[in-house]
Formats: C-alpha cells, sequence, structure tokens
C-alpha cells in the first residue's frame, strides 16, 4: 500500500498520435490475513474432546500473510461469553465445565488489522474428589445404624456436592443411602 500508479494513453489511430491523457490511482493498504487459527491443551496426551478446567489451553495460528510485504504484530484475545479473559497464546484459568473458550488471533500490518482467525473449544466437567470416607460408629455392632459419611468434597467447577454412598457386606452389594 502507499503506492501511486498512473496509466498515460496517447490515442493513436495509426497515423498521429493524440493528446495523452492521464489517470492516476493510490494502493491502499491490504490488511493482514491469518488464516487458520487452533486451540487445544498444552499436554499433547489430553484429548480436545477432554479438556477440563485444569487443563492449560493453548492458541495456534498459521504464519499471518501481508500482500504489501509489511511486519505483522499478532495480538490474540480469549473470550468466554464475550468477556476478555487473557491476552497470551496460553491461557491456563478462568473456565470451568461448560464455557465455550474462544481464541480470536489479529495481525495488524501498522495501517490495518485484519479480520481475527477465529477458534474455540469446549471445556468439559472436572471430576469432584473427596478427601476421606468413614463409617460410624466403628467399631459397629449388628444392631447399630451406620452411616457412611465424607469429608473435603471439591469439585473446580463449584458443582454442588450430591454424592450417595454405596453400601457392600462382604464385597456383596447391599444398597444405597448415607
Amino acid at each position: 500500500g502507499g503506492d501511486l500508479v498512473e496509466c498515460t494513453l496517447t490515442p493513436y489511430d495509426g497515423f498521429e498520435a493524440g493528446t495523452p491523457l492521464l489517470a492516476t490511482v493510490p494502493i491502499a493498504n491490504t490488511p493482514p490475513v491469518i488464516a487458520l487459527a487452533s486451540v487445544g491443551p498444552t499436554d499433547a496426551a489430553v484429548s480436545d474432546d477432554d479438556v477440563t478446567a485444569t487443563d492449560p489451553l493453548l492458541c495456534s495460528w498459521t504464519e499471518p500473510f501481508d500482500a504489501d510485504g509489511s511486519n505483522v504484530a499478532i495480538t490474540i484475545e480469549w473470550t468466554i461469553d464475550g468477556e476478555l479473559v487473557g491476552t497470551e497464546a496460553e491461557l491456563s484459568s478462568g473456565y470451568g465445565a461448560g464455557d465455550e473458550v474462544v481464541c480470536s488471533v489479529y495481525g495488524n500490518d501498522g495501517t490495518d488489522q485484519g479480520d481475527p482467525a477465529v477458534a474455540s473449544i469446549m471445556i468439559q466437567n472436572t471430576l469432584p474428589t473427596i478427601g476421606d470416607v468413614y463409617i460410624s460408629p466403628d467399631p459397629g455392632y449388628a444392631a447399630s445404624t451406620l452411616v457412611c459419611a465424607w469429608d473435603d468434597y471439591q469439585d473446580i467447577d463449584g458443582d454442588p456436592d450430591v454424592s450417595i454412598p454405596s453400601w457392600f457386606i462382604n464385597g456383596l452389594f447391599a444398597g444405597v443411602g448415607p
């Protein structure tokens, strides 16, 4: 961009040349193009379909192309529900189960910003954990009403504890409930 192209035409009938005329057109800058972006977990062992809130994400993109030959600066925007949550190639927090995390990669040649290359990934549920499980009273007796309890329930996605214990007697299933 920035060049001025001229065309001069001299009319000619095969015998004499007429008065030449000149036309000019400025060549506008062409915004840079990033053809493709992709999002996935930083750990190659984790499938894109199994990404949870504990998996860091990586945004990658194809080499930018600028038709004018200008250097292209890259800007990255991570968003969830339209809210900006990051600006680096890697994102490792701020998302949970059910979120669609979007990475938009913009190229800017110093004059114009091109359209973004956009990719997204869905965040799956993270498995909850408990710290310990115990039966009371301990020891139990044939006439005892036993209760199964647990502590330190944690769910990084913020889901409530709806755990239901299963009971076994000598390895055989005996029922469910507290």
